[in-house]
């Protein structure tokens, strides 16, 4: 796979500065804000680069590759051709080229390269130091430089792919047209210092070197710009060169670090790849991984046994770099003997991604160390308040890194809220169960929120509407009967009458606000309003009116009391979505008596509220009781 060079500007006070050509990391990686251009697929996407695990087999020109063996490994050079011009040019005359400035701003800690000059004077009075002409540029010939912009990452791209610059200009980048010319004999030389994170380009090859030796990484020749061709650089004679230094040694859980050093690649550098794998399994735990850059010019990977499935015994490392050309060139190799000599499995338990308004928190186990391999996962989890009477094990899923996450709904808790207890464990391969972490925290839940027509809360599979004594319904809210909710009415009502049960086809359903007012201060004028709030509910309170709740009527024309036929419906409402609203011994808690024909629909929670025994108030943790 080849894909052109890449330019990246800096946007500083509206201005383009010029950073990088193939991958530019704005800002450090442990920071906030991270931004890599990674050519690692195709269609350079806009990502950060993440470790690879490829078999080396696949890697492209045999011609510039070495596939790693598991023969001992020696320290060894490979040539690479000098790198060119494709031909040799002739400058312009001056109509035909552009002076390009470089100008350097000490605050920033950035250089900027522009063509206008008009833009270089102004600048020169606004903070930024003129430095003169970089180098000249053809306004004609020579392969196009595009540019595009980023409005929120603030920040202009520079590339020579026009199937790049097409693709990201459908990815919320700004494309800008052609910017100048990558043309002529002069080459521009690249450096990036790790510590600044920034990249520098020169035509003087005495810079290039003295910047070499002062923290710079050379990464070669970028591109090339008009003029003479200037005094040839001398590195390794077109040769690459890299040492393999092994630190940090655990012996405990056969971990350690990989440190490249002495890096020279005259055809530049993209990037640092480390193929590891072990004697004892062959290549079936190869894993690439990119080396990352420290501030003195060196490179660094860390390699733990746990990626490499345990595997003892002798490891294989391999050093490649990927040049400027896209292509991965094997440098050095070497070997390190690898030791386990812990035996517990261990790792770590964090809670993530808190949600008080839903009620759900994450459980993530990460860092694991199991030399006896997994074969589950498990987290139990209970509340403070009850002590571990609501104990529930989950059985964490693994993620494509090899870490372990479960999602809690406190609804398995009863919405309780407050302290929360988790737990870890690890069974292995041979059946021993591993207790490896415990976290304690207070889960909040604040999840009733009113919507402007009613107060609902978040269950498991959506928002539950809560309607009662506490909670007021809007008295504009018409909705009429829920269309999902009357269709399970009606299955629920044909199932009983398939069973034999004497049901009505007439029922209360739907009912208004005026409705509502002029039934509840009917029932008022006949037994008085302390009576009638235990069985009626004031206009603006009923659940009626929401269009969810269903008061069920036998064969006589009355409210269904036939003993096996509230039997079965307080046992099997939930098999429909409904629960039976009001319970007997609950009216401290829903605020009316018992009503075996007044079924509310939940939907698929239902079952859930059921087999709990609870009623809505007491299971969601909401409210209730009277006015």
């Amino acid at each position: 796979m080849k894909t052109a060079r890449k330019f990246l500007f800096l946007l500083g006070l509206n201005l383009v500065v010029l950073l990088s050509l193939v991958s530019v990391t704005v800002v450090a990686e442990d920071h906030s804000t991270t931004m890599e251009i990674s050519q690692r697929t195709e269609q350079t996407e806009l990502s950060s680069v993440a470790t690879t695990t490829i078999s080396e087999q696949t890697l492209p020109s045999e011609e510039v590759v070495s596939t790693p063996s598991s023969e001992p490994a020696t320290t060894k050079e490979v040539e690479t051709e000098p790198q060119t011009t494709e031909e040799a040019v002739e400058e312009n005359s001056s109509s035909e080229t552009r002076s390009l400035y470089r100008l350097y701003h000490p605050g920033l800690r950035v250089h900027l390269y522009t063509k206008d000059s008009n833009e270089y004077n102004v600048l020169g009075g606004r903070g930024w130091q003129q430095e003169g002409v970089a180098w000249k540029t053809s306004l004609s010939q020579g392969e196009k430089v595009y540019r595009l912009f980023h409005p929120d990452l603030r920040i202009h791209l520079y590339t020579k792919d026009t199937n790049e610059y097409a693709l990201l200009g459908n990815r919320g980048w700004q494309k800008e047209g052609e910017a100048f010319r990558s043309y002529g004999q002069q080459p521009i030389y690249r450096l990036y210092h790790a510590g600044l994170q920034r990249h520098l380009y020169t035509t003087d090859t005495k810079e290039y070197q003295v910047l070499g030796s002062r923290g710079w990484q050379q990464e070669g020749i970028a591109f090339y710009g008009l003029g003479a061709p200037g005094q040839p650089l001398p590195p390794n004679n077109g040769k690459l060169s890299g040492k393999i230094t092994i630190e940090n040694v655990n012996h405990q859980k056969g971990s350690f670090d990989v440190r490249i050093s002495g890096i020279s690649s005259p055809k530049g550098l993209k990037s640092v790849l480390v193929p590891v794998w072990s004697a004892e399994k062959g290549q079936d735990d190869l894993a690439w991984y990119e080396a990352k850059p420290e501030a003195n010019g060196t490179y660094r990977v860390r390699v733990e046994a746990r990626n490499h499935k345990y595997s003892r015994g002798t490891y294989y490392i391999h050093l490649y770099y990927k040049t400027l050309e896209n292509r991965d060139v094997l440098v050095t190799s070497t070997q390190h003997t690898v030791q386990i000599r812990q035996s517990i499995a261990e790792g770590k338990v964090s809670v993530q991604n808190i949600n008080s308004q839903r009620g759900t928190f994450e459980v993530y186990v990460t860092d694991i160390f199991a030399p006896n391999g997994i074969k589950e996962v498990s987290i139990p989890v209970w509340t403070e308040t009850r002590g571990q009477d609501d104990i529930r094990w989950y059985a964490a899923k693994r993620l494509a890194n090899g870490v372990y996450q479960a999602t809690i709904y406190i609804a398995d808790h009863r919405y309780q809220k407050g302290l929360y207890h988790v737990h870890a464990y690890i069974r292995s391969a041979n059946g021993q169960q591993t207790g490896i972490g415990t976290q304690r925290f207070n889960m909040p839940f604040d999840g009733l929120q009113y919507n402007g027509n009613y107060y609902q809360i978040h269950g498991k599979y959506g928002y539950i509407p809560i309607i009662n004594k506490k909670h007021p319904i809007n008295a504009a809210y018409n909705p009429g009967e829920n269309p999902t909710a009357k269709a399970a009415f009606n299955a629920l009502t044909n199932q009983m009458r398939a069973l034999g049960f004497g049901i009505s086809y007439s029922y209360s359903g739907f009912r208004s606000y005026s409705t509502q007012h002029g039934l509840y201060w009917n029932y008022v004028r006949q037994y008085g309003q302390a009576a009638a709030d235990r069985f009626s509910a004031r206009p603006g309170y009923s659940e009626h009116q929401s269009g969810l709740a269903f008061d069920v009527f036998g064969t006589g024309g009355g409210l269904l009391a036939q003993p096996n036929a509230v039997h079965w419906l307080a046992h099997n409402a939930h098999r429909y979505g409904f629960i039976v609203r009001y319970q007997a011994g609950k009216e401290w808690i829903t605020g009316y008596m018992a009503e075996a024909w007044h079924i509310r629909y939940i939907g698929p929670e239902a079952a859930d509220i059921y087999h709990s025994g609870l009623s809505l108030e007491e299971y969601f943790g909401v409210a209730g009781g009277g006015y």
